[in-house]
């Protein structure tokens, strides 16, 4: 959401900005600077998101600018994408009627993503490798009638429930009623919130005053975002 300003995923993004950064995360005091990136007490401190950090976690960034911003492992490698991305990508926009899907930022990952989720279902795996080829071969905008049902070619059983699949995917990060953890499907890009011109609960791209700041007890609420997660 502050991808405009920095990517949040790149080291030396985040190292050469690090200082303002910390400066965003401050908490409001009394009587001086209120605090974040807003005039308002407590009202767009950093993250958004998930609300403002709790002081230790501001001085253990504190601390890692204080020692040289050392650069550190990943917990978590996203998937590089594969051969059938551009594909898929090409065949989801079709299918989700989004023809915009590379605004969500790094779309060729979250289509890798969604790929093995659909291939680790039984016998997924090269009916989608399948149906992509067949769609590019055939034009990916003929998968679909006019009234955007399934076109007569594309429209066997297996064929069908696979073009669902993708779509499902895309707007729920679902796939076949495995809804899955929290941390694994529950997040911000979701094609459903832009279908229905909303945000994700607890969750704003904008800067509005009015969403929560804490995120509720209990962590089950659509927008999570899985890599803030304690533990």
């Amino acid at each position: 959401m502050m991808m405009f300003y920095c990517d949040f995923w790149s080291y030396e993004q985040v190292k050469a900005r690090a200082k303002s950064i910390l400066l965003s995360l401050q908490p409001a005091q009394s009587g001086s600077n209120p605090g974040g990136w807003s005039k308002l007490p407590q009202v767009h401190v950093m993250p958004v998101g998930t609300g403002p950090w709790p002081q230790d976690r501001i001085d253990l960034f504190a601390a890692w600018i204080d020692a040289g911003c050392q650069e550190g492992t990943p917990d978590y490698v996203p998937p590089t994408p594969g051969p059938l991305v551009p594909n898929f990508i090409a065949l989801s926009k079709v299918l989700t009627g989004f023809d915009d899907l590379d605004i969500l930022g790094n779309v060729e990952t979250l289509a890798q993503i969604y790929i093995d989720r659909i291939v680790a279902r039984p016998g997924k795996g090269g009916q989608l490798d399948a149906l992509l080829a067949k769609a590019e071969a055939a034009g990916f905008d003929s998968v679909l009638n006019g009234d955007g049902t399934i076109a007569a070619a594309f429209a066997s059983k297996a064929e069908s429930e696979l073009l669902k699949v993708i779509t499902l995917v895309w707007y729920t990060a679902t796939v076949g009623g495995d809804y899955g953890t929290p941390q694994s499907t529950q997040y911000i890009q979701g094609l459903e919130w832009r279908a229905v011109a909303a945000h994700p609960m607890g969750f704003a791209n904008e800067n509005v005053p009015f969403y929560w700041q804490f995120k509720p007890e209990g962590g089950l609420y659509t927008g999570l975002i899985a890599w803030n997660q304690p533990g």
